[in-house]
């Protein structure tokens, strides 16, 4: 059996009240399998406040730790008992990933580096709002980033783009200049789902939440949910969906999910000045968590998802289209991440140029006009999709490198930016 320490944004996503992100399903991507397949593993999970103990379901052990304790390795190892480990791996976010890498470098043993998408590219995602760029945020990513890299002994990006990216990037710093095969440094782990998202679904009432907002069963409806992110091409969504409620007087909009301030704050405001003076009654507005949102899937018409042609846009992934597809649901989706180039070509989602008010509005009047043997058709083949995406098929290259987890070779190469390599990284200046 082999010990290992994972370390992750928290809290897990499984326990109670916990907000789910992508980074804390990445977090239970990774440690549900290395537990399925007899590993014992404990967890350090990074939080705004410490908990010297947390309760996780078949974690030996697991504490939740602030940005400066996490990235000390001592106050880690003191924090879970000086445990001794076979190999560390830091997935989510690239503060646990770094620190991550320091862990094993004072325990002496392997580290696994998951780039869950491209910290530079998604700090470039979110300057394209109005305001002036932190490039005290950029610097302080790259110097996590640069250590990582410099550190890491096996690498995984979240789709084969981005694993190119981190080829480029390992060249740069040297890391790429021995002879020999990469196999096993550089591996693709796309978003992962449980495993039950593949045994189909239950039939869903109506959901309560809509009718109490006058939206009654058989109303079609779009919707839009998750965060609102920087990466998101929300001023043609707006026009996108005003111009779909003028060609149709029955089409209704479902919201879910908060505004936080910031970025969030400013994609949301352009979404909703674009979709303009719209009858409050044609767009309804749900706060996380109210509803159940498998009813309000499992009901809706379409959803729509448009991306920025940026960086972040064509090397990560798009988390919420996995959970839409399960429902039957035909999302229309502008086709630059992997997944949704995937999606486009099973025929799980409709591709669009997001340029395109009127392609946009013909596909999901296409998605609307769906009967119940169309949706069940969907929901079956989505399903059946999704079981080559569960969380322990996704992993599988990780599952093959714990079992014999060994350093990265190497590599006598000085690299193109050796001055970064003793710039220190700061935590408080990141979280």
């Amino acid at each position: 059996m082999t010990r290992l320490l994972v370390l992750g944004i928290g809290p897990h996503p499984l326990e109670a009240n916990a907000a789910i992100s992508g980074p804390t399903i990445r977090l239970r991507q990774f440690i549900e399998p290395l537990v399925e397949d007899g590993h014992e593993v404990h967890a350090a999970l990074l939080e705004p406040a410490a908990r010297r103990s947390v309760n996780l379901p078949d974690v030996a052990r697991a504490a939740a730790f602030t940005p400066d304790q996490l990235c000390d390795p001592v106050e880690v190892l003191r924090g879970l008992g000086d445990a001794k480990y076979d190999a560390v791996l830091g997935v989510g976010s690239i503060m646990p990933v770094a620190a991550g890498t320091r862990v094993a470098r004072k325990v002496g043993c392997p580290s696994w580096v998951d780039l869950f998408g491209d910290p530079l590219a998604e700090w470039h995602g979110d300057v394209c709002r109005p305001g002036e760029p932190n490039y005290i945020a950029r610097d302080q990513i790259w110097k996590f980033l640069r250590e990582s890299l410099m550190a890491g002994d096996a690498f995984s990006a979240v789709s084969d783009h981005q694993r190119d990216a981190i080829l480029g990037q390992l060249t740069l710093l040297g890391r790429i200049s021995a002879p020999g095969p990469l196999h096993h440094r550089i591996e693709t782990i796309p978003v992962g789902v449980p495993r039950e998202w593949s045994f189909g679904y239950a039939v869903q009432p109506f959901p309560k939440a809509l009718r109490d907002r006058g939206i009654v069963s058989g109303t079609p409806y779009v919707f839009l949910g998750g965060s609102w992110t920087p990466w998101m091409k929300e001023g043609a969504m707006g026009r996108a969906l005003r111009r779909l409620l003028e060609v149709n007087d029955r089409v209704r909009i479902v919201i879910r999910g908060g505004v936080e301030d910031g970025s969030s704050k400013a994609v949301a405001d352009r979404f909703f000045e674009q979709l303009g003076d719209v009858p409050p009654k044609r767009v309804v507005r749900l706060e996380p968590g109210e509803g159940s949102e498998a009813a309000i899937l499992a009901h809706a018409g379409t959803a729509l998802l448009l991306d920025r042609d940026i960086p972040e846009s064509y090397l990560g992934s798009r988390n919420r289209l996995l959970s839409w597809i399960r429902w039957g649901i035909r999302p229309i989706v502008s086709p630059r991440s992997m997944l949704a180039q995937e999606l486009v070509t099973e025929g799980l989602a409709g591709g669009v140029d997001p340029d395109n008010v009127e392609e946009i509005v013909a596909e999901m009047r296409h998605s609307l006009r769906a009967t119940a043997l169309d949706r069940n058709r969907l929901a079956r083949q989505g399903c059946a999709w999704l079981g080559g995406c569960t969380f322990h098929e996704t992993l599988r290259p990780v599952l093959d490198w714990v079992e014999n987890p060994q350093h990265f070779p190497a590599d006598k190469g000085d690299g193109l930016l050796p001055r970064w390599a003793n710039l220190p990284a700061e935590p408080e200046r990141l979280f």
